[in-house]
């Protein structure tokens, strides 16, 4: 069964925390050469990731330019809770679109 939890939700010990979640985010927009938000209060963890079968941290990201036409056409960033990386990114359909 798949579980994913709101940050609130979270009673146990992660191996990262929010602030490294954060900063992986970071550094991926900052390669990117458009402005990025980021969705910090919907943060998400899986328990058990279906692309990569452990736990993953999401993130929601949109270009503003983007964001001013389609606002729902975000990007969820997929952090590894174990490997402290980026892994995957899935459009706002729930596709992977890129893999790391």
């Amino acid at each position: 069964m798949q579980e994913i939890l709101k940050l609130e939700e979270i009673n146990f010990k992660t191996n990262l925390n929010i602030n490294d979640v954060i900063k992986i985010v970071e550094m991926y927009i900052r390669e990117k050469e458009e402005t990025y938000e980021i969705d910090k209060k919907n943060i998400l963890y899986d328990i058990k990731s279906y692309v990569t079968n452990e736990p993953v941290w999401y993130v929601d990201v949109i270009p503003l330019k983007v964001k001013e036409i389609w606002p729902e056409a975000y990007s969820s960033l997929a952090i590894s809770d174990r490997e402290g990386r980026l892994v995957y990114v899935q459009n706002d359909h729930g596709v992977v679109i890129e893999k790391f």
